[in-house]
């Protein structure tokens, strides 16, 4: 998810409050990745991030982000209802 994350700051440079969010995410994610946080722990802090990242972005009246959102938030609820594999 990270990759995503970044990948639609640098798309959006022109955005400053998106620049904001993502960059927020992107160090809270990484931050529970790099200091051994209990993977119970990691996932709230992924799941409460992720959520807050769908929910700040949803918000902002841009075409490309609310394709981002509705493609992204998708492929998150299949990874966490554990259907990515049967797909």
């Amino acid at each position: 998810m990270i990759t995503n994350i970044i990948s639609l700051k640098n798309e959006t440079l022109d955005n400053s409050k998106v620049q904001s969010i993502c960059e927020n995410a992107i160090a809270s994610l990484t931050s529970a990745t790099y200091n051994n946080v209990p993977s119970e722990a990691k996932y709230e802090i992924e799941k409460y991030t992720i959520e807050n990242l769908f929910e700040q972005l949803s918000s902002i009246e841009d075409p490309k982000i609310k394709s981002w959102v509705n493609s992204n938030q998708r492929m998150y609820t299949i990874k966490n209802l554990d259907l990515r594999g049967t797909l």
